[in-house]
C-alpha cells in the first residue's frame, strides 16, 4: 500500500512541478495597434485568441482587447483559429477596430493568412481602377491573390473616369464611367 501511495504522490508531485514550470515560462506582450503586414488591422468583432494566433502568439489574455472608433479603413474579422471570415471598413461613423491587445507567450507559429491591403486596386495591364459593381474576389484574383476579405472594399465616389467591372473568376466582364453624379469605384481592398 505504501509503495502505491508513494508512486501516486511522486506522479502528483511531478505533474505539479511540470505545471509550475509551464506557468513560470508564460509571458505576456502588449500589442498596440495590432496588424498584419503593417496595414491590415483587426475588427473589434474578431476573436481575441484568433488575433493573437495571427500575430504569432498562443492566445490572448481574455478581455484584454481595447477598441477604437477612429477611422482606419479596411479591417479583417478573424475566428478563434485566426482564419479570416470577413472584412469591414471602419470609418469615422461606422465600426471599431482593436487598438491594443495582450497576447500570451510567443509560439513561433506563422500566421495562417497573409492578407494585404491593396490601395487603389487596378488592372495591371491597363492601370484602370475597378467599379464598385466588381466582384471583390475577382479583383483580388486579378491582383494575384486567391480571394478578398468579404466586405473589406472601401468605396469612393469621386470622378475617376473609366472603370472596369471584374467577375468573380478574375475576368473583366464590363466597364463603366464614374462621374460626380454616377457610380463608385473601389479605393482599397484586403486580399489574401
Amino acid at each position: 500500500m505504501k509503495k502505491g501511495w508513494s508512486l501516486k504522490s511522486s506522479i502528483v508531485s511531478c505533474v505539479l512541478f511540470l505545471s509550475l514550470q509551464v506557468f513560470a515560462q508564460t509571458s505576456t506582450t502588449l500589442i498596440e495597434s495590432p496588424n498584419l503586414n503593417g496595414n491590415v488591422h483587426f475588427s473589434v468583432q474578431s476573436s481575441e485568441d484568433g488575433v493573437c494566433i495571427d500575430l504569432g502568439f498562443i492566445s490572448a489574455a481574455k478581455g484584454s482587447a481595447q477598441s477604437s472608433g477612429d477611422a482606419i479603413g479596411p479591417v479583417i474579422l478573424v475566428d478563434s483559429q485566426g482564419l479570416v471570415t470577413a472584412g469591414d471598413v471602419v470609418t469615422a461613423t461606422h465600426g471599431n477596430w482593436i487598438s491594443e491587445i495582450i497576447c500570451i507567450t510567443a509560439s513561433g507559429k506563422t500566421s495562417p493568412v497573409s492578407p494585404s491591403l491593396i490601395d487603389h486596386p487596378m488592372n495591371p495591364g491597363s492601370q484602370i481602377l475597378f467599379s464598385s459593381q466588381s466582384s471583390e474576389d475577382g479583383i483580388c484574383k486579378i491582383e494575384g491573390f486567391s480571394k478578398a476579405a468579404k466586405g473589406s472594399g472601401s468605396l469612393d465616389d469621386s470622378a475617376v473616369g473609366s472603370v472596369l467591372i471584374a467577375g468573380s473568376d478574375g475576368s473583366i466582364i464590363g466597364g463603366d464611367v464614374v462621374t460626380p453624379q454616377h457610380g463608385q469605384w473601389i479605393s482599397a481592398l484586403i486580399c489574401f
